[in-house]
């Protein structure tokens, strides 16, 4: 998890001294200071779990108010997290979607003023806020994101499985298999960075099949796909590839060989129309193939 340190830590008083500093005249008042550590608060466990689920890449969760280490040090490792709203050049921005989780009714951080606010969501004792900077692209479809709303299968030797356990993250898992057998949200380290994923790990002999069912589409789909570096010093590790298919406009196939890095392709569509959208994973051999992939269904603004 990216643990950013806040330059306000040698203010002992924070919330104090912000509710008289010039960050009230933008709605932050000392009132919103939990009386009792973040973490302790009812819901907080579950609002952590809709963050996990929720995020996708281009997210970064805020703790808020500042100097919460504890709760920050909560958080799933598959997040990119800190207890201060990243500083970014609006042209160059790396997250278009900040999630600030807080005690409920917490005022928007300052920074975040200018964003576009979606309604929040309460855990009980805890709000989450999500804040969406605008991008030169509008997502249509996250599949980290959206995982909930696919189908799985496990095709291969006569039979087809269908993977619709339901998993505490927000994945699938294939009943009767082993516990790698499943397509869920991850972290993978990819050239030493935390790349937010979905696992998809191929069976030997086997068709993953993820899919999406039909989907209203937009410019083009995006996939990517890695293994992760430690699966990658596997000898003759097998090349996995993902094949992408749109009814009525083709297919496109993205092979993932056995080496370090981030491979992608984009497949154009027709905006507006409709069409059943599925991704299959599959590799000759299945040996610590531990792929993420990424699909999202994306519409170009028009400048």
């Amino acid at each position: 998890m990216e643990r950013i340190s806040t330059i306000l830590r040698a203010a002992p008083r924070l919330c104090a001294a912000l509710a008289t500093a010039t960050l009230a005249t933008a709605g932050f008042v000392g009132s919103h200071c939990p009386a009792n550590p973040l973490q302790e608060l009812e819901g907080f466990d579950a609002a952590v779990a809709y963050l996990e689920q929720s995020s996708s890449t281009g997210s970064f969760v805020v703790v808020w108010p500042p100097e919460q280490a504890s709760a920050l040090q909560r958080l799933p490792v598959s997040l990119r997290a800190a207890d201060a709203v990243p500083f970014e050049k609006t042209d160059r921005r790396q997250y278009s979607r900040i999630a600030v989780i807080g005690p409920a009714g917490f005022c928007t951080p300052p920074e975040l003023g200018a964003a576009l606010a979606e309604p929040r969501k309460r855990f009980h004792e805890v709000e989450i806020g999500t804040f969406l900077w605008e991008t030169d692209d509008r997502v249509v479809f996250d599949l980290r994101a959206d995982l909930g709303q696919v189908r799985l299968l496990l095709e291969g030797t006569g039979t087809t499985l269908e993977c619709d356990k339901r998993r505490p993250d927000g994945g699938w898992s294939c009943p009767g298999r082993p516990p790698w057998n499943h397509v869920a949200p991850t972290s993978l380290t990819v050239e030493g960075q935390n790349w937010p994923a979905v696992w998809a790990h191929p069976v030997a002999q086997h068709q993953l099949i993820i899919d999406l069912g039909e989907r209203e589409l937009a410019d083009h789909i995006e996939v990517s796909a890695a293994l992760a570096d430690a699966a990658v010093s596997t000898p003759n590790g097998a090349t996995v590839q993902v094949l992408l298919e749109v009814d009525g406009m083709g297919k496109q196939t993205l092979n993932r060989i056995n080496s370090r890095g981030i491979a992608s392709m984009a497949m154009p569509t027709q905006p507006g129309t409709k069409a059943k959208v599925r991704l299959t994973v599959s590799a000759l051999r299945d040996g610590r193939r531990h792929l993420g992939i990424n699909l999202r269904i994306v519409e170009k603004r028009t400048p």
